[in-house]
Order: structure tokens, then sequence, then C-alpha cells
């Protein structure tokens, strides 16, 4: 019994250390990359964050490649799983 919750007591302590992290990429995005990964993760396209905010697509793509690296995402769908995880979306 004592065993089980021990283990349980780590595993989140061990959820919690990651989802601070996750805070912590987010919080090391520039205002812009944070209105990209917004947009990314309302599921707009490139040249519909281009629009809303009056720059170009390219400068776009710029910043998409950035939150991708420091929020280190693979892929879209990854980025949307951890904005979710760390509270910046609801699911």
């Amino acid at each position: 019994m004592i065993d089980i919750a021990l283990k349980q007591a780590e595993s989140g302590a061990q959820t919690e250390a990651v989802t601070v992290e996750i805070a912590a990429r987010i919080a090391s995005l520039s205002p812009r990359e944070r209105q990209v990964m917004e947009g990314l993760i309302a599921g707009l396209s490139n040249k519909l964050i281009a629009r809303e905010y009056d720059i170009s697509p390219r400068t776009i793509e710029v910043y998409r490649a950035n939150v991708m690296t420091k929020m280190q995402a693979g892929s879209l769908s990854e980025l949307v799983r951890l904005a979710m995880r760390a509270g910046a979306i609801k699911n």
C-alpha cells in the first residue's frame, strides 16, 4: 500500500515538473511567436495568420519554425498537446 502511494506521489511530481517545463517554454516565446502559436493551435493557416497580423506569410513561416524549435515540438499535433498540457488551451 505504501509503495503504491509513493509511486503515485512520484508520478504526480514528475507530471508537475513536465508541466512547469512546458510553461517555461511558452514563456520563452516572443509576443509575436506566441500570437503565431495561438493561430496555429486555432487551426489557422500561415496565410490567415499573416493576414490577421498584416505581415507576410513567409514571416509567419519563420515565426512558426521558431515556435516549433522553442517548444521542442516535432509536429503541429504535438504543439497542440504541449499547449493543452500547459493549460494554454482547454480541451
